[in-house]
């Protein structure tokens, strides 16, 4: 199963979608103008969390896949 983390403010999010796939959503988000990228927090029991993506904001994606 294909699985991202995302560091923003200090925090780790997680989300099951690729490194790829997140990067091209943060990408469309900035050229839209901003908005907001949903994600889990967590660790065991996950809660939806939405961070606000912009122009200047700091996000870094990270592949973090298990190899099978």
């Amino acid at each position: 199963m294909s699985r991202a983390t995302i560091l923003y403010g200090g925090n780790e999010y997680v989300v099951a979608r690729d490194e790829t796939q997140m990067r091209a959503q943060i990408d469309e988000l900035i050229a839209a103008g901003g908005g907001w990228l949903s994600v889990n927090h967590g660790r065991g029991r996950l809660q939806p969390a939405h961070l606000w993506v912009d122009r200047g904001v700091c996000i870094a994606v990270i592949d973090t896949t298990q190899p099978e």
